[in-house]
């Protein structure tokens, strides 16, 4: 039996869960079973709950984060085991399971309120406030949140207040109620302020000129998305940079500049396709079919078909939403008759928030009413529409809704109605062209000062040549072939093991960030071991070392792959973040591709070998072929094996164990 204290035990805990050092972990786990102490059992499980957490075996998981959660309720520390609840809960967010996971918050949520933890409850609200607005459940998210906000004001945590603000922000945009959302938006901009939370202005400032373009407030719109979007560029935060270039392509969509918004959509496009941020590449999708359908209608529907299926994977209530109404619009407009109707009855299932989809969704009834000749039902549900439009000011709607009134006043000979319906259209077309001039007139500054900022990130994208290998960048310089062949590259491919899981449950600032901070480190250690970063995709990382003999390439890169490997690095939570690793050796073709964008990049049946080492890796190793095992010695291997690797067949291959 153990004769160390209780509380040694548990500092050393809490310093493994900080540097994510799982042989830590587990010897403190056999440690703390060896007690005859309920707190220390309930630290048992809970070590045993974080190895199985980092190892993917999520049911283990749970079952020792419940066991963790009854140890400690069992000796009285109820806020240990609201925490082990909040494990669970992140548990099922991550793996989709929305329902299970508030249901987990809501016990946190009341085992923090009898023990009057501020900041449990802060936590525990926010997190049911942000599932009840991604399930569409406003009023209950508009509470939760609520209660956030005054616990973060009476604790004067500012930058907990300015979050909660934005969370009540966004409920009311979903609702509608923009001028509310507004309100909330510029107030969150103020409180963070103060706080000094650079990285939560610039998303406020992008939030909020969604808001604006929503509100038909475009110049607004593009001031602040302006400001975010040098906030973010300076912050490096790619996921945010997408995000409004996005808003951007918005205000150049509705003032008429369809081919610059295309432009930045899919500009936003390309960043959110190289972080695989599923969110943004749906949202984005959704932006250029909107633009496509004005005359690419086939490639629309494809898109919205195609940002629908992201949007459902992700339970993307508001999402999900918009994109049906606007694909079912495209059906009816394609003719395609039998998708329109059925995809109709599904959105009537469900709840629609968005004023100017409830608007459509009357003209999306009125067709269909149309089709089964019931004309007065369908003037019926166009009144409506335009009722919804005029009261929602949008233009839009209100012309297609006189244009299909007038044609019903003309079936039944109403002249009067027709003329009424026809003056009435010729207003409103009147004054969305006349709003599109003005906003053209107010758009040529913003523009002006857009073209200006393109220009300082043309010259900077000159500067790409750096992070280019010094005689490629020569061969440029000289309007020379770039391409090379290498007969002994070693290649290395490492990701991180769970991470979409993990990421799932993060901001996506968090994540950037955190990616960001990974690969600058991995940049030094390419410098310290002369070996060539090729590229970042996602959470996966490339390098190669082709300049030497097969031995010294192999042996540099090797050094690479264990200082990865063996680098303590943990998630937001504690708990540790690990590589997954795969190396081969052999002949590559290298070069550079783009004009604008350059990429150096390398090609060849010894890259699809490596990445097949990763990808059939094991988290916390390094997977390497049986040609690398031969090129690296003397250093440490062990035989794995054969394995099937997809497109080679069965393979001999050995596990890189160390120098």
């Amino acid at each position: 039996m153990s004769m160390r204290t209780r509380e040694e035990i548990q500092a050393d805990a809490s310093r493994a869960f900080a540097q994510r050092d799982l042989g830590a972990m587990r010897r403190l786990a056999a440690e703390a079973a060896d007690h005859n102490d309920a707190l220390l059992n309930g630290l048992h499980h809970h070590l045993l709950a974080k190895l199985a957490s980092v190892e993917n075996r999520t049911d283990d998981a749970v079952g020792e984060y419940r066991r963790a959660a009854e140890s400690f309720e069992g000796a009285g520390d109820r806020a240990s085991a609201a925490r082990m609840l909040g494990g669970i809960a992140m548990i099922s967010y991550s793996a989709g399971r929305f329902e299970e996971a508030r249901e987990n918050y809501v016990r946190t949520l009341e085992i923090f309120s009898e023990t009057d933890n501020d900041l449990g409850r802060f936590s525990s609200h926010q997190n049911i406030g942000i599932i009840d607005w991604h399930f569409g459940r406003f009023n209950d998210a508009l509470h939760h949140a609520s209660m956030a906000l005054k616990i973060a004001q009476d604790r004067n945590a500012l930058e907990d207040v300015s979050g909660a603000m934005s969370t009540i922000a966004l409920v009311y945009e979903s609702m509608g109620r923009y001028d509310d959302a507004i309100s909330y938006f510029k107030n969150a901009l103020d409180v963070g302020m103060k706080s000094g939370d650079a990285v939560g202005q610039a998303n406020l400032k992008t939030s909020l000129s969604a808001v604006l373009i929503r509100m038909g407030d475009y110049e607004e719109a593009l001031r602040y998305a302006s400001e975010a979007y040098h906030e973010h560029e300076r912050l490096n935060d790619r996921n945010a940079i997408a995000t409004t270039l996005l808003n951007i392509g918005i205000v150049h969509q509705h003032t008429g500049g369809f081919a610059e918004a295309l432009t930045f959509y899919q500009r936003a496009l390309d960043h959110y396709e190289s972080l695989q941020a599923t969110h943004g590449i749906s949202s984005a999708l959704v932006n250029i079919a909107s633009v496509r359908r004005l005359g690419e209608r086939v490639e629309a529907v494809r898109q919205y078909e195609r940002a629908l299926e992201l949007q459902l994977q992700l339970a993307d209530a508001a999402g999900i939403e918009r994109t049906r109404v606007d694909l079912c619009r495209l059906y009816f407009e394609t003719n395609n008759i039998p998708r329109a109707l059925e995809l109709l009855e599904v959105i009537e299932r469900s709840a629609v928030h968005d004023p100017e989809r409830i608007a459509w969704l009357e003209i999306l009834r009125s067709r269909r009413s149309m089709l089964n000749n019931d004309a007065h039902e369908a003037e019926g549900f166009i009144t409506g529409a335009l009722q919804q439009a005029i009261h929602s000011n949008i233009k839009v709607v209100q012309q297609e809704a006189h244009d299909l009134l007038r044609d019903c006043a003309e079936q039944r000979n109403d002249l009067v109605a027709y003329v009424h319906h026809t003056k009435e259209y010729e207003r409103v077309h009147t004054e969305l062209h006349a709003l599109d001039s003005t906003r053209r007139i107010l758009m040529m500054e913003s523009q002006r000062r857009l073209d200006q900022e393109k220009a300082v990130l043309d010259r900077h994208r000159t500067l790409l040549h750096s992070a280019l290998p010094p005689h490629i960048a020569e061969l440029i310089l000289n309007d020379r072939s770039t391409t090379t062949s290498h007969e002994q590259a070693a290649i290395l491919f490492a990701d991180i093991a769970g991470f979409t899981t993990r990421s799932a449950n993060l901001p996506p600032e968090r994540i950037v960030r955190m990616l960001d901070e990974i690969f600058r480190a991995f940049d030094q250690l390419c410098e310290q071991y002369e070996v060539m970063k090729i590229k970042t995709i996602g959470d996966a990382f490339m390098c190669m070392k082709s300049d030497q003999e097969a031995h010294v390439n192999a042996r540099g890169l090797a050094d690479v792959a264990i200082a990865i490997r063996d680098h303590p690095r943990t998630w937001p939570d504690g708990s540790p973040l690990i590589f997954r690793i795969g190396l081969h050796i052999g002949p590559v073709t290298a070069g550079v591709i783009g004009t604008q964008r350059l990429q150096y990049d390398v090609w060849g049946d010894a890259v699809n070998v490596a990445s097949r080492m990763e990808s059939t890796g094991e988290p916390g190793r390094i997977h390497i072929s049986e040609e690398f095992a031969e090129a690296v010695k003397p250093y440490r291997t062990t035989p794995r094996g054969m394995i099937d690797v997809k497109g080679k067949g069965s393979m001999t291959t050995f596990w890189l164990d160390g120098v």
